[in-house]
């Protein structure tokens, strides 16, 4: 496969290559990868892994990052540092395997995993620093104590946590699953938002609606979406008027659109309104203006024509049928409201106004 990849990519025209060149680049790099794993999964002789260093040589100018390949057969699996590791003898700064190159060390764990070789691969794991691979496989390998107490130490990130927990989940180390959870939810940097949604349902699940209610409120203050919202609202039960003025509040340090689904629910339509005036071409706009149709009319008429108006006065034509449905929503609302006199004369000075635009004019007539 990698001598017909040479082939062709060296074939290929100079403007095609270089407009292609971080996708072959990419591509490459996962040839390397997939070579060297094939490389440490069988037992080459000294005289084998020289004849391939040979070869990987030739390969140089045309295939991306082969170091890693003479990495792989330079040391193979008796490089001395690498022997130390694997018999665990950790080096005193973890992290520190005396392999330079972290996908080198990824491919190794892939192949003691797939022949068994489970201590050697948290030795190794250790030593190089990746922490989450360690707590994985020791949660496969049942060892749950010692589980919970490396991933307390040492992981940081909320999809680690996430991980993790989803395999003592599968294990059915339900209650260690959530604790792992619950301490990844407090102390997680980074995205929280599926590690908080998943924690609602197993949490729920099993009967526990403190953490449940808990990890709701993450969701929803992570990503401000209404189904979160709704879902703290059920959770919380008796308890929701004091927790909603407090999601609320959140709420109000939010300046972006996120929030007038939240808004539009509990019909708070003058914080909806305010956010559409920060952010005018929301796409949440149609929906606000629709739920204020009754209560605020005259902050629905002047956003519609502002719409409409800024569409005919740059004489663009080609969007006349958007302005004229932004002004039959304008009509709707003078009608609703008995303002016929009013919705007349605004047209006529629109058709006064626009009167040598003879396609925008025969359009305004027909809303007469």
């Amino acid at each position: 496969v990698i001598e017909q990849w040479v082939v062709e990519v060296e074939d290929l025209e100079d403007w095609i290559y270089e407009v292609n060149e971080l996708a072959l680049h990419e591509k490459g790099e996962e040839l390397t990868e997939l070579l060297a794993e094939a490389l440490l999964s069988m037992d080459l002789s000294p005289a084998e892994r020289a004849e391939w260093l040979q070869v990987v040589e030739a390969w140089d100018q045309t295939l991306p990052e082969v170091e890693i390949v003479r990495l792989a057969l330079e040391q193979g699996w008796d490089h001395p540092p690498l022997v130390a590791v694997l018999q665990g003898r950790i080096p005193a700064e973890e992290g520190d395997v005396s392999e330079p190159n972290d996908s080198l060390t990824q491919i190794r764990l892939r192949i003691l995993e797939r022949q068994g070789r489970l201590q050697e691969y948290l030795h190794l794991a250790r030593a190089a620093g990746l922490f989450a691979a360690h707590v994985n496989m020791l949660a496969r390998m049942g060892q749950v104590e010692q589980t919970i107490e490396m991933a307390r130490l040492h992981l940081v990130d909320a999809s680690d946590f996430l991980a993790l927990a989803q395999i003592l989940a599968d294990r059915g180390c339900m209650a260690a699953a959530l604790e792992v959870a619950a301490h990844g939810l407090s102390q997680a940097g980074g995205r929280r938002l599926d590690l908080a949604r998943w924690t609602v349902q197993q949490a729920e699940a099993m009967g526990d609606l403190t953490l449940a209610q808990s990890a709701a409120e993450t969701a929803f203050l992570s990503a401000m979406q209404l189904e979160d919202y709704k879902q703290v609202r059920r959770l919380a039960g008796e308890r929701w008027s004091q927790v909603r003025d407090r999601l609320l509040e959140h709420l109000q340090r939010v300046t972006d659109e996120r929030v007038i689904p939240i808004y539009l629910y509990e019909r708070m339509l003058p914080q909806a309104m305010a956010v559409i005036d920060r952010n005018p071409y929301s796409a949440y706009f149609e929906q606000v203006a629709k739920a204020a149709h009754m209560e605020h009319p005259d902050w629905c008429i002047q956003h519609y024509q502002q719409r409409a108006e800024s569409i005919m006065d740059g004489k663009r034509a080609k969007h006349y049928e958007s302005a004229i449905e932004w002004l039959r929503c304008a009509r709707e609302v003078y009608l609703l409201h008995q303002r016929q006199i009013a919705w007349a004369n605004y047209l006529n000075g629109l058709l006064e106004k626009h009167a040598r635009q003879y396609k925008l004019v025969l359009m305004l007539r027909r809303l007469q």
